[in-house]
């Protein structure tokens, strides 16, 4: 995010401001971020594995792991979210202030699906702190480290995004969407 942007996410009271607004935010700003972070984080650690010099192979592996499942794991959450949730959520926004009945949904009530979406951002900063437990336990040795910092610098970009989004989404977002929702008969 650009010094501009982030001043203009301080300022933005996005529990006054509508769901869509909010909404395309997050897809601009955060999915935008994942997208491309994921990737380079990827690409960090398989750098710092190939200068590692088999010293810390067994947590590499692992941490390597935890990053494809993760990463997998984000793709798809993402997908559910800007192809099901999401545009359900500005519909329902739309009807509502058009004094139109309740957009047909194969779900039902959104309680089932932000449920989803709210145990999916669980397992993601699970997923997270395994890899700073295990980036712990690293041995760092003098032709290593730099790549070594790269890549949890690229984690802590990462983990400070996903607390971010994960916030605006669960404490703002999906709670605003269950109340619009119950205000449908």
């Amino acid at each position: 995010m650009t010094t501009a942007t982030q001043a203009v996410k301080s300022e933005t009271d996005w529990t006054k401001r509508p769901l869509a607004e909010l909404i395309q935010w997050i897809v601009n700003e955060h999915h935008s971020f994942l997208e491309a972070a994921l990737p380079r984080l990827r690409q960090k650690l398989l750098d710092a594995t190939r200068l590692d010099c088999g010293r810390n192979t067994h947590l590499l592996r692992e941490i390597t792991q935890v990053l494809i499942t993760m990463s997998t794991g984000l793709h798809e959450h993402l997908m559910k979210e800007e192809s099901v949730l999401f545009p359900y959520v500005v519909s329902l926004e739309k009807a509502l202030a058009h004094g139109k009945p309740r957009p047909y949904t194969p779900f039902g009530k959104m309680s089932s699906p932000i449920s989803l979406m709210e145990d999916e951002h669980k397992d993601v900063h699970s997923a997270l702190a395994r890899m700073r437990a295990l980036s712990n336990h690293l041995v760092l040795h003098e032709h290593w480290e730099p790549a070594l910092r790269e890549f949890l610098s690229g984690l802590d970009s990462l983990e400070k995004d996903i607390n971010q989004h994960t916030h605006l989404e669960d404490n703002i977002l999906y709670p605003r969407a269950r109340d619009l929702d119950g205000q449908f008969k």
